[in-house]
């Protein structure tokens, strides 16, 4: 067996381990071993040509892990297998947990029980980690330098690591190095060079630019945003000092944005594994389009990523398509990226792929709609009227499936999406309706449709306070 730390039922310390696992690993690249059993350190670095077959016991929690793990095998170029062994043995409660609709997975045994374990643990709570935080703040800024200028930090709990990494992200440590084991761990701090000014002057004036920068250029790695945006941002916190409220904005964006990352991944690796069809032919198909760049469609995809959403570069996209094929390829790929970050021209070319794969409107459709909506809304940085051009420009080319599929099925699509946003934001979008690029008899069902709905809901106020 091979994993990253001893067992418990192995009986041997940290260096007996790895002396194990040094002569294991040797045994089994020269084949005197024929099988390895381990978990996910077993995927990394671990070559062995003679290697034809790799089982996962359990779902990867994304499709980049099950690929780095399955391409253990097969590495000179023989015939080689791998398979996927998968529970999810509550579908309702794992949608809702992906759809954020539980923010805690329940307690189970299948994989995604183990998954939401993880999970759990790797995100126990946004107030959590903002007090954690911050009490490593105070050890840092508070630490009296050693002999070499650097501070002493003692561990807390197995979140203290995770707590430095934030405030280097934010610029006030520079480097760090661990030394020790268990809970005699110290972590050996060297200061920002700012930061240890402002320790002695107590000048506001510098420490506030540095802070803010260092902020701003961790979030541009993951999205557009202005440093106005993340001023603005900071100060809307209303915490009492700088400090509290850059780590509050810090885990704000952590939560709202990577925890949405992980769960995207646990998605679209729940989805690799229930797709009907699970014939070699088509899991490769799909990995491959997933990783893979197309001629086609990657770099328009990718000329959206540091710009403002607008419906012109989904159109692009939407008008590349000819065909099934294209559109498998596309909704794999665009899952690729937005496993990595949200942004709304992603997620409406990936939605567009999944109603021209299945010409109907599902729960998960509508709750993509309206995150769409949702991101293009106030705060996002993209203006009302760009907002509203894409919406339109958007709904207007759904009809365009009537020509796909040589029947009427766009405009019960379009009904169901109007009556979602009608549902959701009131009346804010039904003006839309006026200037979609579809026949002036579709524009009218529409409106009837939303007029129907409105009498229904007058009818059902006045009957209940009838009854009142």
């Amino acid at each position: 067996m091979y994993t990253g730390s001893s067992p418990k039922q192995s009986g041997l310390n940290s260096s007996e381990w790895t002396n194990y696992k040094e002569k294991t690993l040797s045994a089994f690249k020269r084949g005197h071993i024929r099988i390895l059993f381990g978990n996910k350190a077993i995927s990394v670095g671990i070559d062995n040509e003679y290697l034809n077959y790799i089982i996962n016991f359990a779902m990867p929690e994304s499709l980049e892990a099950y690929y780095q793990q399955a391409g253990r095998a097969g590495r000179n170029g023989q015939d080689s297998h791998c398979y996927l062994i998968f529970s999810d043995d509550k579908p309702r409660i794992t949608r809702q947990w992906l759809d954020g609709e539980l923010q805690e997975m329940p307690k189970r045994w299948d994989d995604l029980g183990t998954i939401g374990y993880f999970h759990k643990s790797n995100f126990p709570g946004r107030e959590e980690d903002e007090s954690g935080a911050f009490r490593i703040f105070l050890d840092i800024v508070n630490g009296t330098p050693e002999d070499d200028g650097r501070v002493v930090v003692w561990q807390r709990d197995d979140r203290t690591e995770k707590y430095i990494s934030y405030w280097v992200m934010l610029g006030v440590v520079e480097d760090y190095e661990v030394t020790g084991f268990g809970k005699n761990t110290k972590y050996w701090i060297k200061r920002h060079p700012i930061i240890e000014e402002f320790l002695k002057i107590k000048d506001k004036t510098e420490l506030e630019e540095h802070l803010v920068k260092s902020l701003h250029a961790y979030l541009a790695r993951y999205r557009p945003i202005s440093r106005k945006d993340v001023e603005s941002g900071i100060r809307a916190r209303g915490d009492e000092t700088l400090s509290k409220q850059l780590i509050g904005y810090l885990i704000d964006f952590l939560y709202d944005e990577i925890v949405y990352q992980r769960r995207q991944a646990v998605r679209t690796m729940v989805e690799f594994c229930n797709q009907a069809d699970t014939s070699s032919s088509k899991l490769r198909e799909r990995i491959r389009a997933y990783f893979d760049r197309s001629e086609k469609f990657s770099d328009y995809l990718d000329a959206m990523t540091d710009s403002m959403p607008n419906y012109r570069d989904v159109e692009k996209v939407i008008k590349l398509i000819k065909g099934y094929n294209d559109v498998e390829h596309l909704y794999w790929e665009t899952r690729r990226l937005l496993d990595e970050r949200y942004r709304a021209d992603w997620a409406a070319v990936n939605l567009y792929s999944v109603l021209y794969r299945e010409p109907k409107v599902s729960l998960k459709s509508l709750q993509d709609l309206n995150e769409i909506v949702g991101s293009l809304g106030a705060g996002s940085g993209t203006n009302a009227s760009t907002a509203r051009s894409f919406l339109i420009g958007y709904l207007s080319d759904i009809s365009k499936l009537d020509k796909i599929y040589g029947q009427d099925i766009a405009l019960n699509i379009l009904s169901q999406f109007i009556k979602e946003l009608y549902r959701s934001h009131g009346a804010k979008y039904l003006a839309l309706i006026k200037d979609l690029a579809i026949s002036k008899g579709d524009r009218a069902f529409l409106s009837l449709s939303i007029a129907t709905q409105q009498m229904k809901e007058i009818a059902d106020v006045a009957r209940y306070s009838h009854v009142a």
